[in-house]
């Protein structure tokens, strides 16, 4: 567990988060003796979001955090909460997160200008697996202003509480990479962070990838 952020690169081995630090040197050592170059980065955008509801990903604070549901499996039920507008209940190839909250308050978890995977979003009390009807908080699909396919989950947190955020897409559409985001209370602008370096021209895309900066 070192400094330095698992998807950046830095002059100093392994990255901050413990769970994909140690899945990553697993398979490449150096990166965890020499430099967390670009190489590692790629490793970490491909095993680091986690298949599995028992593995899910440890996480704190907003993010981003960089998800890959390419080659996922689902493992999660389906929930009649999904379906809103749609015939489909289930929460196709998903990838799970059990995030600790900071705060006391709303949180918004969501994949707005993120992603072009056509998202669904649940959320659910507690990090224990198998999760259930039980302890679902919130399901959403389709619910960013801006577009009519990433979502955006809203729960009420306590500080201190871990929360299995579980993400996956549409049943029958098309999975792969983006970034998804937490935060306490509403964000100022719901399409921050999208994609782009915010210090370069990126015609036809909106927002940049740092929600700060965004």
């Amino acid at each position: 567990n070192k400094p330095g952020g698992c998807f950046v690169q830095h002059v100093t081995g392994g990255c901050e988060n413990a769970f994909c630090c140690d899945k990553v040197c697993a398979v490449d050592p150096a990166c965890c003796t020499t430099d967390w170059d670009a190489a590692c980065v790629t490793r970490a955008r491909a095993v680091c979001s986690s298949d599995n509801c028992e593995d899910a990903l440890p996480i704190v604070g907003a993010g981003p955090f960089p998800f890959n549901n390419t080659a996922a499996t689902t493992d999660g039920p389906e929930h009649r909460a999904c379906r809103q507008d749609s015939a489909e209940d289930q929460i196709a190839k998903d990838v799970w997160f059990c995030w600790t909250s900071s705060c006391t308050q709303d949180v918004y978890v969501r994949t707005c200008g993120q992603t072009t995977v056509d998202t669904r979003l649940a959320v659910y009390e507690g990090c224990e697996c198998p999760v259930s009807e039980t302890n679902l908080l919130e399901c959403n699909d389709d619910s960013c202003p801006a577009d009519g396919q990433q979502s955006v989950a809203l729960f009420r947190a306590a500080a201190g509480r871990q929360y299995l955020v579980r993400l996956g897409d549409y049943p029958g559409s098309v999975p792969g990479t983006g970034t998804m985001t937490v935060s306490c209370g509403p964000p100022a602008q719901v399409n921050c962070p999208a994609t782009g370096n915010c210090c370069s021209d990126n015609s036809g895309t909106t927002g940049c990838a740092d929600e700060t900066c965004c």
